[in-house]
């Protein structure tokens, strides 16, 4: 199993029942920015640094309501002050007979995503400003063919004329 956990590409730490880090893999030592030996034993949240986790960690909802947390997306900062946004998931982690040890916690940088969605957000903007700017220029030609239509006398011209 250990060998399954360093082989993941996503971050992965195990907590026990008080939220002390028991292991850590080595996507999620990079992660961080901090060692496996330097994480054990510390809490999560003195590792996974983040105003939301501190408020409503998910490690501890997760041993608390006994249930998993799937896809908690939440921005964290690492040890060298860089900023990530991240997808938690948290499932409990049992022994053979199913007494509960402690969490698991699988974690995955989704920053890229959010950049390229804030970059089509950004695109869908510019498309809708230059979708209104054409609005506004065909509506201001339709409103001056309705003033030559509705006058009598340019409509019997016009007749002749057939445009």
């Amino acid at each position: 199993m250990a060998d399954v956990l360093r082989s993941m590409a996503d971050a992965v730490i195990t907590l026990d029942p008080v939220m002390k880090i028991t292991s850590m893999n080595a996507a999620a030592e990079a992660m961080f920015g901090v060692t496996e030996a330097e994480g054990i034993g510390k809490g999560c949240a003195d590792v996974v640094k983040s105003e939301v986790w501190y408020r409503n960690c998910p490690c501890k909802a997760a041993w608390e309501r006994g249930e998993c947390i799937v896809n908690f997306n939440v921005p964290i900062e690492r040890q060298d002050g860089r900023r990530l946004s991240v997808s938690v998931s948290t499932s409990l982690l049992k022994n053979a007979a199913g007494e509960r040890l402690g969490v698991v916690v699988s974690i995955r940088d989704i920053s890229h995503v959010l950049r390229l969605l804030d970059e089509l957000d950004k695109r869908d903007h510019e498309i809708a400003r230059k979708e209104e700017k054409l609005k506004t220029l065909l509506h201001g030609r339709e409103r001056l063919g309705e003033i030559i239509s509705r006058s009598p006398k340019m409509q019997e011209i016009l007749d002749l004329v057939q445009v």
